[in-house]
């Protein structure tokens, strides 16, 4: 299957340079969501593929058929955040909404998020921890990746692009 190969491939190069594209699995009348980990890696290697990112895109024959979203498209869509950003806070909500990612009070799967004063927490598909964004007024004081259990950070991260949740 495409993930033994995935599993394979990891024996040569860095785990974070393979990007599988897994097909959905279900026929386009069918009306079911697809597994929440499928939805994952097509969204995540999809950015990476558009951002020009190195990589190697692992597929099956089915992924390779189905039309995707248009680069142009899905590089516009893409937010980058980093430490000492000047952005308004009530933007990046707004922009969380509308890229699909649901507002719980608190971020326990991928796909959420959450507001507390100056922080929103968000689990991004791209990432295996959610990430925490500090805010003082409209500028990011710090960005740092936090386990969803304890809720406690696990350490600063450079920067976080911020991508639809869904194609």
């Amino acid at each position: 299957s495409m993930y033994e190969l995935v599993s394979d491939l990891a024996a040569f190069v860095d785990e974070s340079e393979i990007a599988p594209f897994p097909s959905w699995e279900m026929l386009p009348y069918e009306f079911v969501s697809p597994a929440e980990a499928i939805e994952r890696d097509r969204i995540t290697t999809l950015f990476k593929l558009a951002a020009g990112e190195h990589c190697i895109a692992v597929c099956t024959t089915e992924s390779l058929l189905r039309a995707v979203p248009e680069r142009q498209f899905l590089r516009k869509k893409v937010i980058r955040l980093a430490a000492g950003d000047e952005i308004p806070f009530d933007d990046i909500v707004a922009a969380l909404s509308e890229y699909g990612y649901s507002r719980e009070h608190r971020v326990e799967g991928y796909g959420q998020f959450a507001v507390k004063g100056g922080i929103i927490n968000i689990f991004l598909p791209s990432h295996d921890n959610p990430v925490r964004l500090d805010f003082f007024g409209d500028t990011i004081e710090s960005i740092r990746e936090f386990d969803a259990e304890t809720q406690t950070s696990t350490g600063p991260v450079e920067e976080v692009r911020i991508c639809p949740r869904k194609e």
